[in-house]
């Protein structure tokens, strides 16, 4: 994944985990993530084509939601986020 499209991940997730954490929620389902997604955009004056819309949701449910039930948690996004950040897996942010 190249630098921008996991800058723009990266900003989704972390809006996301702020409106979570502004509703006082630990966890969404999969509907609660399409709402925030759209808000997303409209907050952002971003028109983005249906199908490119829910394929980016799709892949951030995927990513995120690691253990497959309905719902992703708070914990979750912040390990998607992390695994982002740490691209050579290594668990830590410092340089190798």
């Amino acid at each position: 994944m190249d630098a921008e499209k996991a800058g723009e991940i990266i900003k989704v997730a972390t809006a996301i985990a702020e409106e979570m954490n502004a509703a006082g929620v630990s966890k969404m389902d999969k509907s609660q993530l399409i709402a925030g997604g759209r808000k997303y955009l409209k907050d952002n004056k971003m028109k983005v084509p249906e199908k490119e819309f829910m394929d980016v949701i799709n892949e951030i449910w995927e990513n995120v939601n690691k253990n497959g039930d309905k719902f992703i948690t708070i914990s979750e996004l912040g390990q998607a986020i992390f695994s982002l950040v740490d691209q050579d897996g290594d668990g830590s942010l410092e340089p190798n």
